[in-house]
């Protein structure tokens, strides 16, 4: 599965599957306008100023500011994403391999200044995405976990449910911390993984290989 075509699918294809510079500097406007103000008091004519577009452009690219903003975070789960992939997919145990990429994710959550803007201005705002049912990120985030950490041993029929499982801990811990389960630092985050996450991929494995 293309884990960057799944994670980009809210956003315009461009046909001749090249990045379209138009688009980009979209995007990147509008990252720099939700890590300035937040969500809720980003303006969309301070998007199109920094963008160089008109807003018709803009709404026709991307919609309304809902829209704008599900294609950011979609592009930063891409790029996050696309940077261990080949890392993770090295990993053959599937238990190590979810130890490393929860490690990964929470660095990368603590220092991607865009996270870091919403957990200060809008904490819900985030978390309220990641645990919607209804939301399409949600989704396509937890297809594209449970796709890196799949394994011959873990299929991603059985990872399914745990990638959702591990999304809804992991926003509950970045959006509402707790001194109780801290994952600020790598080690931090690789001693809750142990503990908790390696323990039902174990638990999973050894079901998918019962169910032989």
């Amino acid at each position: 599965m293309d884990l960057t075509k799944l994670l980009s699918g809210n956003q315009e294809p461009n046909p001749r599957g090249q990045a379209d510079p138009e688009q980009l500097r979209i995007l990147a406007a509008a990252r720099t306008e939700f890590v300035d103000h937040g969500f809720r008091t980003a303006a969309v004519g301070n998007i199109c100023r920094r963008a160089r577009v008109s807003r018709p452009t803009l709404y026709r690219r991307f919609g309304d500011k809902d829209a704008i903003f599900r294609a950011v975070i979609s592009n930063e789960a891409v790029s996050y994403f696309s940077s261990i992939t080949t890392d993770i997919l090295a990993i053959d145990d599937p238990g190590a391999r979810t130890e490393e990429a929860f490690v990964l994710a929470a660095r990368a959550a603590y220092q991607n200044d865009l996270l870091a803007s919403l957990r200060k201005l809008e904490p819900e705002l985030l978390a309220d995405l990641f645990t919607d049912p209804t939301s399409t990120n949600r989704e396509m985030v937890v297809t594209a976990i449970a796709t890196t950490l799949s394994t011959e041993s873990l299929p991603f029929s059985e990872m399914l449910g745990l990638a959702e499982v591990m999304v809804r801990l992991f926003a509950s811990l970045l959006f509402a911390p707790t001194g109780n389960l801290p994952m600020e630092t790598d080690v931090y985050a690789r001693a809750l993984a142990r503990k908790y996450f390696v323990p039902m991929i174990e638990a999973a494995v050894r079901r998918a290989a019962n169910a032989e």
